[in-house]
C-alpha cells in the first residue's frame, strides 16, 4: 500500500506539473507570448520525439551484438523500417520547420527554431537517460526527472512574478524552459555516473532487448505528428491569441483525465503481468475497473468545468473569456477517451504495439487533412473540433483491435 501511495503521489505530481505550469503560463504571460510559447512546446515536444527515435537506433545499433535474445537481421529490419520515415518526416515538416509568419517575423522566426532544435534535442537526452534509470529499477526517479524537474522552473517563477503582480515575457518562459531541460540532464548524469561503476560489477545480468521498445518509439513519433505536428501546422491559418487559447482550453481538459493518467502509468505492469501469465479472467476485471474507475471520478469536473466555463477561463486570464466554448468542445473528446479506457497501454503491454502503431499510421493523413479543412473554415473552433474528433478515430478503432485481438471491450469486460 505504501508503494502503491509514493507510486501514485510521484506520477501524479508528474502530470499535475505539466499542465499546471501552461496554466500558470497562461495566468502570467500576455496572451501573445503564450501562445508562441505553447507552439514553441509543441516543436519541442516534436523534435524532442525525432531525436530520441534516433538514439534508440543508435543505441541498438551499438549493442546489437551483445544481446542474446535478437539478431542481426531483426535488428537490421527494424532499424530499416524507422529509418524509411525519414522521407514522409521531411515532406510532413515542409510546413513545420517554421514558425508561421503570422505569428513570428523572419528574424526572431529563425532564432525561436534553433532555439526549438536545441530544446528538442536536451529533452531526448532526458528521455532517454530517464529510460535507462528505469532500466535500473529507478521508476520514480526516472518520472521525476523526465516530467517534473523540466516544469519546474516554469511553475516556480510564474508564482512568483502572479504573486508580485507582474508579467512573464516570452524570452522569460522560454529561458526556464530550456534550464529546466539542462537541469534535468545535469541530475540524471550525475545518478547514471555514479551507478556507472556499481552496474559493471553485477554478474549474470540478464540481457536487455532494446529493439523491443522500437515499436513504442514509433508510436511515440505518430502520436507527436497527430497532435503536436496537427496543432503547428494549422498554426498557419491562426494568431498567437487563438493558439493560446486553444492550448489553455486543452490542458485545463487534460486535468480532467488527469486520474486516467496516472492510472494507466499505474496499470501498465499489472496488465503485462496478468497477460503473460495467462490470467485472461483476471485480466478483463483489471481493465475494466482501471477504465470505470477514472472516467466515475471524473465525470463530475467534467460537468463542473462544462457549466462553469466561461468563469473558468476568466478567472486564469480576462483575455481568455472568448475560447470558453472550446472547453465544451475538448471536454467531449476527453470524455470520448475516458469511456474508451486505457486502449494504448493495454495493446502495448499486451505485445500488440505493431497492431497499435499500423492504426496511427492510418490515421496521420486523414486526422491532418481533417482538422486543416476545420481550421481553415472554422477558425480555432474547428481545429478545437479535429482535436476532438482525432481522440475520437484514434481510440474507437483501438477498442475495436482490443476486442478482436484479446476477446473483451475495456469498459464492460467482455
Amino acid at each position: 500500500m505504501k508503494r502503491f501511495c509514493i507510486l501514485f503521489a510521484v506520477r501524479g505530481g508528474a502530470a499535475i506539473m505539466s499542465i499546471l505550469s501552461s496554466i500558470l503560463v497562461a495566468r502570467t504571460a500576455p496572451i501573445e507570448d503564450a501562445g508562441v510559447y505553447f507552439l514553441f512546446l509543441n516543436y519541442v515536444i516534436l523534435f524532442g520525439v525525432v531525436f530520441s527515435l534516433g538514439f534508440h537506433i543508435l543505441l541498438v545499433k551499438r549493442f546489437a551484438n551483445t544481446l542474446s535474445n535478437i539478431t542481426q537481421l531483426d535488428y537490421l529490419k527494424k532499424a530499416i523500417f524507422l529509418i524509411s520515415l525519414g522521407p514522409l518526416f521531411l515532406i510532413y515538416t515542409n510546413e513545420l520547420l517554421s514558425f508561421p509568419a503570422n505569428i513570428l517575423p523572419s528574424l526572431q522566426n529563425t532564432r525561436m527554431m534553433s532555439l526549438a532544435i536545441f530544446t528538442g534535442f536536451i529533452w531526448a537526452i532526458v528521455s532517454s537517460l530517464s529510460g535507462a534509470a528505469l532500466g535500473l529499477g529507478k521508476p520514480n526517479f526516472s518520472t521525476i526527472c523526465q516530467n517534473m524537474i523540466p516544469y519546474t522552473g516554469v511553475c516556480l517563477i510564474s508564482v512568483l512574478f502572479m504573486l508580485r503582480g507582474e508579467m512573464l515575457v516570452l524570452n522569460e518562459l522560454i529561458a526556464l524552459l530550456v534550464i529546466g531541460g539542462i537541469a534535468s540532464v545535469l541530475v540524471l548524469g550525475i545518478f547514471h555516473f555514479k551507478n556507472t561503476r556499481k552496474a559493471k560489477m553485477e554478474e549474470n545480468r540478464a540481457p536487455v532487448d532494446f529493439t523491443g521498445s522500437g515499436f513504442f518509439w514509433l508510436s511515440s513519433l505518430l502520436q507527436a505528428f497527430l497532435f503536436s505536428g496537427t496543432i503547428i501546422y494549422c498554426s498557419n491559418f491562426l494568431d498567437a491569441k487563438d493558439i493560446a487559447g486553444l492550448y489553455t482550453a486543452q490542458r485545463i481538459t487534460a486535468a480532467v483525465s488527469f486520474v486516467m493518467i496516472v492510472i494507466n502509468l499505474i496499470a501498465q505492469p499489472v496488465f503485462s503481468r496478468l497477460y503473460h501469465e495467462g490470467k485472461v479472467e483476471d485480466l478483463k476485471a483489471a481493465v475494466k475497473k482501471f477504465t470505470l474507475y477514472p472516467a466515475l471520478i471524473s465525470f463530475p469536473f467534467i460537468v463542473l468545468i462544462y457549466t462553469f466555463n466561461v468563469e473558468i477561463m476568466g478567472v486564469i486570464n480576462a483575455s481568455y473569456s472568448e475560447y470558453s466554448n472550446l472547453l465544451s468542445v475538448l471536454l467531449l473528446g476527453y470524455f470520448l477517451a475516458l469511456i474508451c479506457g486505457p486502449v494504448i497501454p493495454l495493446l502495448q503491454m499486451t505485445g500488440n504495439e505493431k497492431k497499435q502503431t499500423i492504426v496511427n499510421v492510418a490515421l496521420l493523413f486523414p486526422v491532418f487533412l481533417n482538422s486543416t479543412l476545420l481550421t481553415k473554415n472554422f477558425g480555432v473552433t474547428g481545429l478545437a473540433w479535429g482535436l476532438t474528433l482525432l481522440l475520437l478515430f484514434q481510440n474507437v478503432p483501438l477498442v475495436i483491435l482490443i476486442k478482436k485481438r484479446l476477446g473483451f471491450i475495456p469498459i464492460i469486460g467482455r
